[in-house]
């Protein structure tokens, strides 16, 4: 009789193991696609970072191509917001800015352009070129406490 009561002791052992087991497997799996979305909501910002870098040097062309004087007047090293007027359809540059998508945060910086005596762009030195500028796109987020920020640098040149 005593050996039947034994058999039901290591049936709820069984039992209880079999449970914790089938517990660490959830909570395992779990752990994994909380990793899973996680790194899928980061994943596509660096890559909308830089459409949107890429969005901003478009617009600056296309602020040139409108009116070489809406860049040229720019005060050099300041802040500037990319701001599109849609009952214009026109963009512009304005001196605050909103987030985009309440994530990214896109500023340009116009910056003067010297040039030596060969015409090639250079850091310092040279002769000031009036009728091109230094483009610097800047798109930063907020991630957990960490800024990110991607520059794109480029050129535009008085056309019209």
């Amino acid at each position: 009789m005593s050996r039947g009561k034994h058999k039901k002791g290591i049936g709820l052992i069984e039992v209880i193991v079999g449970a914790s087991i089938l517990s660490l497997a959830g909570v395992g799996l779990l752990m994994t696609y909380a990793l899973y979305v996680n790194a899928s909501l980061v994943a596509p910002r660096p890559i909308q970072a830089a459409f949107l870098e890429d969005e901003g040097m478009e617009v600056m062309r296309l602020i040139r191509d409108q009116n070489w004087g809406s860049i040229s007047g720019l005060s050099l090293g300041t802040t500037y917001y990319l701001s599109f007027d849609a009952g214009a359809k026109k963009w512009s540059t304005a001196a605050s800015g909103v987030l985009i998508n309440g994530i990214f945060d896109r500023i340009v910086v116009v910056s003067a352009v010297n040039r030596s005596v060969s015409k090639d762009i250079v850091s310092s030195g040279g002769t000031l070129d009036p009728d091109t500028k230094k483009i610097t796109v800047s798109v930063s987020w907020l991630y957990k406490g960490a800024t990110t920020t991607k520059q794109l640098v480029g050129y535009l040149t008085k056309l019209f």
